[in-house]
């Protein structure tokens, strides 16, 4: 296997693609300085992976690609290397494999880039690169190529980083990779050791602890086995008694059974009575369809009377509409008649002022005409009095003018003030009828609320019903709410119950689910959920009080005795239970009671307690005498005969046995006991809100009764009630009419008044225009005297005194005209508006005699009907009420033989509950039997003779008890406990010697591997020594040279020194040397490290630059010698190295571009020439 070919474009100085063919063998690469001869090493190392930039002489990947001229970069870049695989070294079936590796920049920035890898043109990724050619042992970061700097690197290096070189070729990692991993696994190893002694010595105390718990355990359970026995005869004792009581109960069921039949006899006999009875009074009442008749004719009798009191109101009302009307329209009548007249006066007002003003303007008309002719006559100069003439005649046409405008404002507002005062007389009229009208309706609501007030009884049974709704609706809402809070809670118990309880808590919770299901009565709690105490007291109570703080308080014995039998049906564990009508309270003991007034005590334990008075008896038998003390040290001063607690939870009975350590964590049964508590509270209280709704629902129905009867009481008031409502209604929809129209003439007044003021306004505005043209007039006839004599302009002047009086009085006479005319349309509109009303109020009337006419046929026909029914009901009323004596007899004798059956059907009820309750007695007692029976069964008990009375067992039973109790609180688990505990100290036991072992064989391991490390390394020491002893005496023509260990004993304790010399010189440290021995060297170190792991291709990149032409002519012979079995590719300068080439590369640099000739030579001489 060779390289082949490469083939580069826009590579480095590279920018033309250019391609490189090599040979087997030799290669020797030249070219002038900054030719680009190394980029051809670069372009190697590029495709063949390096994972260092600084390998390529660039700072980042974009600095390889070649820029043109202008310094542009090109787009990409691409190099391919291929190798002949000829005898397929490399994994692939083909003789030839190429490797290609292209870069793109980014098209918006060129410091982005995407790189992309081929083999034979086949897409692929740099760890399938490295894979092929590791296989080979090609390595882009090995020793395979020595770049410039590679010599100088050797030289400069210390002798512990060239150790590190050769740990690396003998693969010396491997092993320090194995060893570090042993470590790691030794350092595990170690912590589990430290975990398992640490939980052997915990484990070692706990089981010596449980040792002593156990055996206290052990001798309480020897105890409860005595309690057991003495109970077993208990048990034989109360079956007999038992028997007894059912034998008893017998002989009471069979009286009380012939009771009850002798009841039912005479029961059956009262029943065939009443039939007959029955019989009688159902004859009676088929036989007399009379009496239905007479039903009948009295329903329709009351319902016509009622038909008839509401026509007639209704009539009467009416009536009183039609008398108002009447009067209306005659008081109109009048006032049409009055306006009549008053038109008739005021129109021959304004015809004898029409004609009296006529003659006034006819006579002002001739006195001007004789002014003008005396004003023409007398004129001195004609042409100037005729243009005052003309003037005078224009003032005097504009005056006119201004005068007749002044006329036609004023007639226009006179109209307006005539129409304005009919409106507000219209007003005025209105405003009277809408006070009349408003207090008809005052009328009415005083009468309809007269009517209410005859049902008092009605309004206050509907004020009741509303309230009991109201409270009805309150109550269904906080049982919803109730119901909502059931099901939280509810759900939080489902949530307890799904973490395992303990035995005792799983049947607590079992009796508190009972309980609040009401299938258990009397369960109060456990003792623990009745009482509080402060927090300081907790471990205290707990350890005195222990297994008694979770017995369950009840009522009653019998409320216990239901509980423990419902435990036995469902297989649940054993509870103990407190009656409170039996429990006896424990005494305290007297030197407990001395030391409990001792200040070094604290007092007794029960004082600290807290619950319910009725709980006295139960607080004093769970904690007895037990006294409490600060801690340990006081406990021990006053012990001895007395049960002492200290805060901690540090127990000592009275023969001065001592408990102690850390108490258990409370179960999670304590919060379920607290839920299930809170829901049998919450059901209890919506049991008692369904109670109370059922009460207020019967008191509403009782309600709805009393005001249904009062709404029949006031059903005659109906008609007139009904009469004023509409009345009311009609009243209130004229009234409102009324208003509209109204509100239409204050509108049009409003407007009225509008016109009124603009009249007014043009008026002066005219008024001022005539100032201005009388002053122009009086000017005229100024200069026009002026141009007369002094005779005649007096005599002028006399004339026209007359005329302005005329025009005055004209003037006057036309104003008086205008009022009148006002005056005369205003009666007129008046009586317009008159005549509306007249009829409107006639189409009133008429509508009203109609309606009158037909209620008063109407009313006629009732009372037709009504006479009729009268008479059928009182000739039939005396017939029928003997016969309905008769049925009211035989019914009261019916009545009183169903109060007899009910009073012994009474009595039989009686006597059945109480055989009832005999039955369950006796069923009671048979469970009983049962239970008994199935109890000695499953406990095996015997019947063993005993002279003991019952009383002596159960006093030997109480004390035993008390024993246990002085023993408590015992931990009965700390048997299973310590089996456990110990047989997992023996496992951690076993689990510490194996972790020792593996500790040892890691150990061992550790120092096996280190062996082989170092013989390995060794080896390749050796190995690599007698490489460069050999290759350096070959550079230097019998130079001595070899590799030394700082360390030989412990190579890795120390470095890597070369000593070397030339021929017939001192060996020396390298750092002696001269700067070429150095060179030869450092180049010995690495083909002796090349032919150690040799590789089927190496590039040298002026490896000889240091060297003189001796040891380059000898670096050349040995590569031309190694090319024999490996191709070598050298960059040179050195002809003397170059020489020895098979083909030798020539590379030039011209127009930014590098450019390559390649040379085949065949000898060595050939090179030489």
């Amino acid at each position: 296997m060779f390289l082949k070919r490469i083939e580069m474009e826009n590579f480095k100085s590279f920018g033309r693609k250019t391609v490189i063919d090599f040979r087997s063998g030799y290669t020797s690469v030249t070219g002038p300085n900054a030719s680009g001869k190394s980029n051809i090493g670069d372009a190697l190392l590029f495709v063949l992976g390096t994972k260092s930039n600084k390998s390529l002489r660039a700072q980042k990947l974009t600095d390889l690609i070649h820029r043109n001229q202008s310094g542009k970069p090109s787009p990409y870049l691409k190099a391919s290397v291929t190798f002949d695989n000829s005898d397929k070294l490399v994994p692939i079936e083909s003789n030839e494999v190429t490797f290609t590796r292209v870069v793109k920049l980014s098209e918006n920035n060129e410091q982005d880039y995407s790189s992309y890898y081929y083999i034979n043109d086949d897409k692929a990724r740099l760890q399938d690169f490295e894979y092929l050619l590791e296989k080979v042992k090609i390595f882009a970061d090995g020793y395979n190529f020595v770049r410039q700097g590679d010599i100088t690197g050797i030289v400069e290096m210390t002798p512990l980083e060239r150790r590190g070189i050769l740990e690396e070729v003998g693969g010396i990692s491997v092993y320090n990779n194995e060893i570090e991993k042993a470590n790691n696994e030794k350092d595990k190893t170690r912590e589990n050791m430290v975990t398992v002694q640490a939980l052997v010595a915990e484990l070692s105390g706990r089981v010596e602890l449980l040792t002593a718990e156990k055996e206290q355990a052990e001798a309480y359970l020897a105890k409860k086995k005595e309690v057991e026995k003495d109970e077993s005869i208990l048990l034989f004792r109360k079956k007999s008694e038992t028997e007894n009581e059912i034998n008893t109960i017998k002989e009471q069921i069979e009286k009380i059974e012939g009771e009850i039949k002798s009841a039912d006899e005479k029961v059956k006999e009262l029943i065939s009575k009443g039939e007959e009875l029955d019989k009688k009074i159902e004859t009676l009442k088929q036989n007399n369809k009379e009496l239905e008749e007479f039903q009948r004719i009295k329903g329709d009798l009351d319902s016509s009377k009622l038909n008839y009191a509401k026509i007639n109101m209704e009539h009467e009302n009416l009536q009183g509409t039609i008398s108002q009307i009447k009067k209306e329209i005659s008081e109109l009548l009048t006032r049409k008649k009055k306006l009549e007249n008053d038109v008739k006066q005021s129109e021959t007002k304004v015809k004898k002022m029409e004609e009296d003003l006529k003659s006034r303007n006819d006579a002002l008309k001739e006195l001007e005409l004789t002014i003008q002719d005396m004003e023409n006559k007398s004129a001195t100069s004609f042409d100037k009095f005729e243009d005052l003439t003309k003037a005078m005649n224009e003032v005097n046409k504009q005056k006119e003018d201004t005068l007749n405008e002044l006329a036609k404002h004023k007639s226009n507002l006179s109209s307006i003030q005539a129409r304005n005062t009919g409106v507000m007389e219209e007003i005025s009229k209105i405003e009277e009828e809408l006070q009349t009208l408003e207090f008809s309706i005052k009328d009415a609501d005083w009468r309809t609320k007269n009517l209410k007030k005859v049902d008092p009884q009605g309004e206050g049974a509907n004020k009741a019903y509303l309230e009991t709704k109201k409270k009805i609706e309150q109550l269904r809402k906080d049982e919803e709410e109730i119901t909502n809070q059931i099901e939280k809670v509810e759900s939080e118990v489902g949530k307890v119950q799904g973490v395992k309880l303990s035995g005792v808590w799983e049947s607590i919770n079992f009796i508190n689910m009972e309980s609040a299901g009401g299938s258990l009565k009397g369960i109060k709690g456990t003792v623990d959920s009745l009482i509080s105490y402060s927090a300081d007291y907790e471990k205290a109570v707990r350890a005195a009080g222990g297994n008694r703080l979770f017995s369950i308080v009840v009522d009653r014995d019998e409320d216990a005795q239901s509980a423990i039998e419902s435990l036995k049906r469902k297989g649940k564990g054993r509870l103990t239970f407190l009656p409170l009508n039996k429990i006896i309270p424990l005494r305290p003991r007297g030197k407990a009671v001395m030391l409990s007034q001792d200040k070094s005590t604290m007092g007794f334990l029960s004082e600290k307690i807290t619950a319910d008075d009725s709980l006295k008896d139960i607080v004093s038998y769970v904690f007895s005498d037990t006294l409490l003390v600060k801690d340990m040290k006081v406990a021990r001063e006053v012990m001895g005969g007395v049960r002492i607690v200290t805060l901690d939870g540090d127990l000592i009975d009275p023969s001065n046995a001592m408990t102690g350590g850390t108490l258990p964590k409370r179960e999670v049964g304590k919060d379920l006991e607290g839920l299930t508590a809170k829901l049998s509270a919450l059901k209890g209280r919506r049991v008692e809100i369904r109670n109370e709704l059922s009460t207020l629902e019967n008191e509403l129905r009782t309600l709805a009764e009393k005001i249904n009867k009062a709404h029949l009481e006031v059903g005659k008031s109906e008609g007139e009630f009904t009469q004023l409502v509409n009345r009311k209604k009609e009243l209130e929809e004229q009234m409102r009419k009324k208003k509209g129209y109204l509100e239409e003439r204050k509108k049009l007044l409003e407007l009225g008044t509008a016109d009124e003021r603009a009249e007014n306004s043009a008026i002066d505005q005219i008024n001022s225009e005539l100032v201005a043209l009388n002053n122009r007039i009086e000017k005229l006839n100024s200069e026009k005297d002026k141009a007369m004599d002094k005779k005649t302009r007096e005599e002028i002047r006399s004339m026209k005194q007359k005329v302005s009086d005329l025009k005055r009085e004209v003037e006057e006479q036309t104003s008086m005209l205008n009022s009148q005319k006002m005056i005369l349309s205003g009666l007129k509109a008046n009586h317009d508006s008159v005549e509306e009303s007249i009829e409107s109020k006639q189409d009133e009337l008429s509508r009203g005699k109609k309606t009158s006419e037909e209620m008063q046929a109407s009313l006629q026909k009732v009372k037709m009907e009504l006479d009729t029914l009268s008479s059928l009901y009182q000739s039939k009323e005396g017939t029928l009420k003997k016969r309905g004596e008769e049925i009211e007899k035989i019914t009261n004798e019916r009545f009183k033989i169903r109060s007899e059956v009910d009073s012994k059907t009474t009595i039989k009820k009686t006597k059945m509950d109480f055989l009832l309750s005999l039955q369950a007695k006796m069923e009671e007692a048979s469970q009983r039997i049962a239970d008994l029976t199935k109890t000695i069964e499953e406990k095996k008990f015997e019947i063993v003779e005993d002279r003991r009375s019952a009383e002596e067992i159960k006093k030997e039973i109480n004390a035993l008890e008390n024993q246990l109790h002085e023993m408590e609180p015992i931990n009965l688990k700390s048997i299973n406990d310590y089996a456990e505990e110990k047989a997992r100290l023996d496992e951690l036991v076993g689990k510490k010697e194996r972790l020792e072992e593996e500790m040892k064989r890691l150990g061992e391991l550790e120092s096996k591997l280190e062996e082989q490390k170092k013989v390995v390394f060794l080896e390749v020491f050796e190995a690599v020594n007698k490489n460069f002893i050999g290759i350096y005496k070959e550079l230097t023509n019998g130079g001595e040279g070899y590799l030394m260990l700082e360390n030989v004993t412990n190579p890795f304790q120390g470095g890597l020194v070369i000593k070397a010399s030339s021929k017939g010189k001192k060996v020396d440290n390298l750092a002696s040397l001269s700067g070429g021995e150095k060179s030869i060297a450092a180049l010995s170190f690495i083909i002796a490290i090349q032919n150690y792991d040799p590789s089927p291709i190496y590039f040298m990149d002026e490896v000889d630059m240091f060297l003189d032409g001796v040891n380059a002519e000898n670096v050349g012979r040995l590569f031309r010698r190694n090319s024999e079995s490996a191709q070598i590719i050298a960059v040179t300068l050195r002809k003397a190295t170059m020489k020895y080439a098979h083909q030798i590369i020539g590379v030039t640099f011209q127009d930014k571009n590098s450019t390559v000739f390649t040379k085949e030579l065949e000898t060595e001489e050939a090179a030489a020439t």
